[in-house]
């Protein structure tokens, strides 16, 4: 059985993109958000891969993918596309957390023969586009050691996390730099290349399937975000909680998040849920 520790690769926009898939079943990728990497997945694709063929990659600019001069929404998009690609996948549901949400909506809107559904995990519909950081290059942190990186990697947004957990993760969120000091994996140009509206946009183009899901301590988005979602692309989403979770729902509800994505892969794909899926309420419907 293929470890979550080994990487795979591919070419995407002249770029090499990492990424990992294990288990057998009905296909899922999973998409991390900004400033983030496969890694935030492991514990929802151990979960998942008994059942589902579980895909993770490192978008550009962010752990193992190389980085880029500039970063484009079509360029993430397409490298979605290009793992798939690569394993031989003609259709896959597609999830997403945070900027990963706007991600997978851009996939399904460019190419919907692709995408069987849509599952964005706490996803904003708005967000203040920062102009500047097209201009002038922000500078790389260097730190003299593994530790000192480490220490230095916070959760963005801010929230209260397990430090097992931020450790686990900040390992995989640095790297080492050629004259020996260290510093984050993710590139500091990378930012939400999106225009306000985009998602929506993007998500009345696709045809697929589309289920919105909040932790109910999140600072970024409720119950109400799912609703206003569902009115602006004016068709249906499924709405559903994951309690106690901050913005960073991989991280603070893992098995939860995990459940969740089982209960629908089953009606998404057409294939039978797998039996975890059913320790999860039914998500609440949403028109």
């Amino acid at each position: 059985m293929t470890s979550l520790d080994e990487m795979s690769t591919t070419i995407s926009d002249s770029a090499q993109i990492s990424f990992r898939a294990v288990g057998t079943g009905p296909p899922v990728v999973l998409v991390h958000g900004a400033r983030a990497h496969a890694g935030w997945w492991d514990q929802i694709a151990e979960t998942l891969r008994i059942d589902a063929q579980v895909v993770a990659l490192d978008l550009s600019g962010h752990g193992q993918s190389q980085w880029r001069r500039r970063y484009l929404t079509v360029f993430w998009a397409r490298e979605v596309l290009a793992v798939l690609d690569q394993l031989g996948v003609p259709r896959a549901v597609l999830v997403g957390h945070s900027m990963g949400g706007r991600v997978v909506a851009d996939v399904a809107a460019r190419a919907p023969d692709r995408v069987a559904g849509l599952i964005l995990v706490d996803t904003g519909l708005a967000f203040r586009f920062d102009r500047t950081r097209r201009r002038s290059r922000r500078p790389t942190p260097s730190f003299p050691d593994l530790t000192a990186a480490m220490a230095a990697y916070r959760l963005h947004p801010p929230q209260p996390s397990d430090p097992a957990v931020l450790q686990r993760i900040a390992r995989r969120a640095v790297r080492r730099q050629k004259d020996g000091s260290w510093t984050f994996a993710h590139d500091p140009q990378v930012s939400n290349r999106y225009a306000p509206g985009d998602l929506q946009r993007n998500l009345r183009r696709s045809v697929s399937p589309v289920t919105f899901v909040h932790g109910t301590k999140s600072q970024i988005t409720s119950r109400v975000t799912g609703r206003s979602l569902a009115q602006q692309i004016e068709r249906r989403v499924d709405v559903a909680a994951v309690p106690g979770a901050h913005h960073h729902v991989p991280l603070d509800s893992p098995d939860e998040l995990a459940r969740l994505i089982a209960d629908r892969l089953g009606p998404i794909t057409g294939a039978t849920s797998p039996p975890a899926a059913r320790l999860t309420p039914p998500p609440c419907y949403v028109r």
